[in-house]
């Protein structure tokens, strides 16, 4: 046998031993999260390693595809075991990514209308990493229902990555740009929101603010982290119900602006950890004097 396919052999055996190993750690994992008494420290940690996970084996599942056309076209044996090596490697750490991923989404709230999101980001990403083991059976055996299912491994991967972005950003990240008018930022966001509100309440200090201008505000800057299809530190501020519901930290305490987690977060500097909001532009003058009043007036429901 020569050096180069002597070298390749070995190198299979370690992809090989790799994606055993990641189809094995992945099982585990969802095993153990479906059956686990409690909720164990170590694997709610796993769980949240999810987002760390699961770059890599997309990188690899979608750089396999191209490679393997690549060597087709060329008909080139390297490019073509490139590709093979690459999806063994990446479906490996994507069945890991799955085990990890379930574990997240056993143990984390992800209620209300993210529901639906949370189970087929899951099983599209359990599709996925099938698809990329099917892959490498065929590798070796069917050339053109190899690129095929690689394709499809891509694709699958793909939309996998979309639906787990929706989960974070919110299902309509990537058309919101496209379809919204640009958005201020800085003086000139808080600018504008000083006449929104001016138009809403006019001054608050004289005119009874209402809970509808208080959903306003919170509506432009709180409902795509704490609205019905997101609910980060799960917290959801769409409805009044919401809002004042009682909690161990209290978010809004009538009558008491200084004793509201709402009022408090929303007046720290900018630079502190405990700032909001967090991924919009702070709230105008107007704005928090709006709320100051809503809060001091007794928070009113309606």
């Amino acid at each position: 046998m020569s050096e180069t396919s002597t070298g390749h052999s070995q190198l299979s055996r370690v992809a090989t031993g790799l994606l055993v190993l990641g189809v094995v750690t992945g099982v585990l994992l969802v095993l153990a999260a479906e059956f686990s008494t409690g909720e164990p420290t170590w694997l709610r940690f796993g769980g949240r390693l999810h987002v760390v996970l699961i770059h890599f084996p997309v990188a690899l599942l979608l750089l396999a595809a191209p490679l393997a056309l690549l060597g087709r076209l060329r008909e080139d044996r390297f490019w073509e075991r490139a590709s093979v090596e690459a999806v063994a490697i990446g479906g490996a750490a994507a069945c890991v990514a799955v085990g990890s991923g379930w574990a997240n989404a056993h143990y984390e709230a992800h209620g209300g209308a993210l529901a639906d999101l949370v189970f087929w980001h899951r099983w599209c990403g359990v599709a996925a990493a099938a698809l990329a083991v099917v892959a490498v059976l065929l590798a070796s055996r069917a050339r053109t229902a190899y690129l095929i299912v690689l394709f499809a491994t891509a694709g699958l991967t793909g939309w996998v990555g979309h639906l787990g972005g929706s989960l974070v950003f919110g299902e309509d990240y990537f058309s919101k740009v496209l379809r919204d008018e640009p958005v201020a930022v800085g003086p000139a966001a808080n600018e504008a929101a000083d006449s929104a509100v001016g138009d809403r309440v006019g001054d608050s200090k004289q005119v009874a603010v209402t809970y509808a201008d208080v959903q306003a505000i919170l509506d432009a800057y709180c409902i795509d982290c704490h609205g019905a299809r997101r609910q980060k530190g799960k917290l959801r501020l769409d409805t009044a119900a919401h809002v004042l519901a009682p909690r161990e930290v209290a978010l809004v305490v009538p009558g008491d602006p200084a004793g509201s987690e709402l009022y408090y977060r929303i007046t720290l500097p900018e630079d502190d950890d405990d700032f909001m909001p967090q991924e919009e532009a702070p709230l105008s003058a107007a704005d928090i004097q709006a709320i100051h009043s809503w809060i001091a007036t007794g928070a009113p429901a309606e």
